[in-house]
């Protein structure tokens, strides 16, 4: 019953302007308070996961910088998320998790 009444809400309330899987190549463009200023950071990087559902869907993105593995999960409802450009769409693929991506370098 309050799985149904959830989902009727989420479907007024979300708007699905694009559509994010995993392996493409995204810049995720942040907005952060650094001495009474706001600044902006991007992070760019394949996605390994996609997690969640419509109101709280999680997005794990993963680079490799200097021989190391850096990840970041970011929540694609949060008011920090300034904006999200596709680099490289990938249009299929078999996995839904890209975690044995970390191993390889």
């Amino acid at each position: 019953m309050l799985n149904s009444v959830f989902r009727g809400i989420c479907k007024n309330v979300v708007k699905d302007s694009f559509e994010i899987k995993t392996g493409s190549w995204v810049n995720i463009t942040t907005e952060f308070l650094d001495n009474d200023k706001v600044r902006s950071q991007v992070f760019s990087g394949i996605i390994t996961s996609v997690t969640g559902c419509i109101l709280n869907k999680n997005v794990r993105v993963m680079r490799i910088q200097k021989n190391t593995v850096v990840e970041k999960l970011f929540n694609l409802n949060s008011p920090k998320i300034k904006s999200i450009s596709f680099i490289n769409k990938i249009k299929k693929l078999k996995k839904s998790k890209l975690f044995f991506l970390k191993k390889i370098k």
